[in-house]
């Protein structure tokens, strides 16, 4: 379930992207239309920027009308990008069925004016491939972005750095589809077109590294990720050095794959010793990284049993003790118990004779004590079979939580509550999988 969740946030954040750029096409000046049609679009514009997506909608379905009065079929190629931006505002406010139509009916008048290869077909398949997405519509949105990317490929090179987004799409739909080993390979190729383009040394190619090695973590692979990050260690110390305030994202990620798996445990902790040495002694880092390395530091020592722990927290909570400034962040991280092991998530239960609709859960009141283990575990309400209560309140025992602080030391924090939810999950029977709503 916890792979699931984290496949929400990655295919999300590749949609944003991809509307992100649908969103900057939206803004150029219509080309050949008079000016008082510009003048709409502007004004199309400005709704757009004030957050009032309904009106932008309706300028931009008048823009249409008015374009179409003075265009002739020879000069219907104007028509292009008014649809194209009505489609855009359409997919934003998720009329997809419309949206698909005006994308579709701009790509028809593209492809006829300007080929089947043509560059401009590549923005608007690219919309018609997430409104399809949107829609389920997998196999063909497959096919539109596919069509995108072939139009880059012939127009660019096989490697152009300008389909990532489609890669980025390609590898989403093929996890909505649950083709997870066609999503594997497009994030491999994601990372070859950078290798490509940079070298496979070149320190451009961090951030894609990292972004595989994300992916990976989410597929619950992380002996591939440990590797990759490590990878952009390497890559960081031999451009720059070994105390570049760049290794905190890589050294960070291998702390965190740490302390939720117990084989990479002491390894994990060893990156967050360095990463926070490194943070100590720059001169970029302001105090609240500080901060912010201590405690990751102490949550991972949390984990492990480590009694250094208690030490590591007092540091960070004297680096922001007496200061009014720092109200809000020692409320954050020390206000109350915070747990770090392992991470919050429904549970899967097998199907029961008593299991109806409603939602199914256990109510449990507990406490965390000062070194942030839990104990005191008590069953206060409950719909799930006597074994599933008994194995979580088992589990429980082994959770970990950075504990509150007042006045610099842990204490012990009582009558907590945690409501667990539960899924029925059946014999699968298919690849195909269902993305979950995410848990964390």
């Amino acid at each position: 379930m916890r792979f699931l969740s984290v496949l929400v946030l990655l295919v999300t954040a590749t949609r944003l992207l991809a509307a992100s750029d649908l969103q900057t096409e939206l803004g150029q000046v219509l080309p050949g239309v008079p000016a008082e049609i510009q003048q709409v679009h502007e004004h199309m514009m400005k709704q757009r920027r004030e957050g009032d997506v309904g009106a932008a909608v309706a300028t931009a379905s008048r823009i249409v009308h008015l374009v179409k009065q003075t265009a002739t079929e020879d000069n219907s190629l104007l028509l292009a990008k008014p649809y194209s931006d009505l489609a855009t505002l359409q997919l934003s406010s998720a009329d997809f069925e419309n949206a698909k139509t005006n994308f579709n009916l701009c790509i028809d008048i593209l492809q006829s004016h300007k080929g089947i290869f043509a560059e401009q077909l590549v923005l608007p398949l690219h919309g018609l491939g997430i409104t399809l997405t949107e829609e389920g519509e997998y196999s063909e949105a497959t096919l539109a972005f596919r069509r995108a990317q072939h139009i880059t490929h012939r127009i660019l090179g096989v490697y152009a750095l300008e389909q990532i987004t489609m890669v980025d799409q390609l590898s989403r739909v093929d996890l909505l589809a649950g083709n997870l080993e066609s999503a594997n390979q497009e994030s491999k190729f994601a990372l070859k077109i950078n290798e490509v383009e940079y070298g496979k040394d070149d320190p451009r190619v961090v951030p894609a590294i990292e972004k595989l090695a994300r992916y990976f973590v989410a597929r619950g692979n992380n002996h591939d990720a440990v590797a990759l990050y490590r990878r952009a260690v390497d890559i960081i110390e031999t451009n720059f050095s070994e105390t570049d305030l760049r290794l905190s994202e890589p050294l960070l990620s291998l702390g965190k794959i740490g302390m939720q798996q117990s084989d990479y445990r002491s390894r994990g902790e060893n990156a967050l010793e360095r990463r926070q040495n490194i943070i100590s002694e720059s001169i970029e880092a302001d105090v609240a990284d500080r901060v912010k390395a201590l405690v990751d530091l102490a949550d991972a020592y949390i984990i492990s049993s480590n009694r250094k722990a208690t030490t590591v927290y007092q540091h960070a909570w004297d680096l922001i003790k007496d200061k009014p400034d720092f109200a809000e962040l020692r409320e954050e991280i020390f206000g109350t118990p915070y747990r770090l092991y392992p991470h919050p998530r429904i549970l899967p239960i097998g199907p029961f004779p008593s299991a109806g609709s409603q939602e199914l859960y256990v109510d449990v009141d507990f406490t965390v004590r000062d070194d942030g283990h839990v104990t005191d575990i008590e069953i206060i309400d409950a719909n799930v079979p006597n074994e599933s209560q008994r194995s979580l309140r088992s589990e429980m025992y082994s959770y970990r939580y950075r504990p509150r602080m007042i006045d610099g030391r842990p204490v012990v924090s009582e009558q907590l509550s945690l409501h667990q939810a539960y899924v029925i999950v059946k014999r699968q029977t298919s690849s195909k999988i269902t993305i979950q709503p995410d848990f964390q």
